[in-house]
């Protein structure tokens, strides 16, 4: 069976129904379009993350040990990446990604999983 991980943020991550909390992260609800037994969704997204404190406190790592040829990962970020008062999250575009951009500084060091043999769903432009 395929696995599919996923790393991103609080729209994305599992959430408890404990005192009848209604919400749903996107990814919780992604296994419900799958056949089952088709695919495996290891939903690794957490609340309050972004690019750099997903990566920064290790949660990638294991993700990355886990992944096997022909496996998927889908990384969601941004919703958190603005939060200026935040240094943990926060990386100033202007200056911490100029003339490289946020693929190179950010998510290539994030998604190595394709010199693993892991699959996309996008591609970088150009």
């Amino acid at each position: 069976m395929t696995t599919l991980y996923m790393i991103g943020d609080s729209t994305m991550a599992n959430k408890s129904p404990d005192n009848g909390n209604p919400e749903h992260g996107w990814g919780q609800l992604l296994p419900e379009f799958f056949k089952p037994g088709a695919v495996a969704v290891d939903n690794r997204a957490k609340d309050g993350r972004s690019t750099k404190s997903f990566r920064g406190e290790g949660l990638w790592d294991p993700v990355l040990k886990a992944l096997r040829p022909g496996e998927w990962v889908v990384i969601q970020f941004g919703h958190n990446d603005q939060k200026k008062d935040k240094p943990h999250f926060y990386a100033e575009a202007a200056t911490a990604y100029r003339g490289r951009g946020v693929w190179r500084s950010c998510l290539r060091g994030i998604w190595r999983g394709r010199s693993l043999g892991c699959r996309s769903i996008w591609r970088k432009a150009g």
